[in-house]
């Protein structure tokens, strides 16, 4: 089926494909639940802007690999806490250089050794002092 402004609904019987074309917009509203099922791979590639606004609560659930890749800056704002927890090993690797700051306590704890190596300078600095003891 085809409009005359360039809309149309294909159906390929023989290799069992449904294509939806539109010259400008396509819009899918459900009143209550929409839920999509892909037996094999799902792609969405975006030509410019993509949001997703979400009213409630969200879950990932991911049972291999995962990959993100930002070509530019990424920045993350949590309102609340943010917990992570990993059950393998952490490694993060920064090109030039990194800072980390908050306007309270900092606490780093290790039940094994625990290694502050500098190639040039190690500084610590404080307001007030610097206790270095054995517990």
């Amino acid at each position: 089926m085809q409009t005359t402004h360039a809309n149309s609904i294909f159906v390929d019987e023989k290799n069992g494909t449904i294509s939806i074309s539109s010259a400008e917009e396509v819009n899918i509203n459900a009143s209550e639940n929409m839920n999509v099922t892909v037996g094999k791979d799902f792609n969405m590639q975006v030509g410019g802007e993509a949001s997703v606004n979400i009213g409630k609560n969200s879950s990932v659930s991911i049972q291999g690999n995962y990959s993100k890749n930002i070509e530019k800056d990424s920045q993350i704002s949590v309102n609340g806490n943010q917990n992570t927890e990993i059950h393998g090993n952490l490694v993060t690797d920064v090109t030039k250089s990194m800072e980390v700051s908050t306007m309270d306590n900092v606490t780093l704890g290790s039940r094994g050794i625990t290694v502050i190596k500098a190639q040039d300078h190690l500084y610590i600095k404080s307001n007030t002092k610097v206790d270095i003891a054995k517990e």
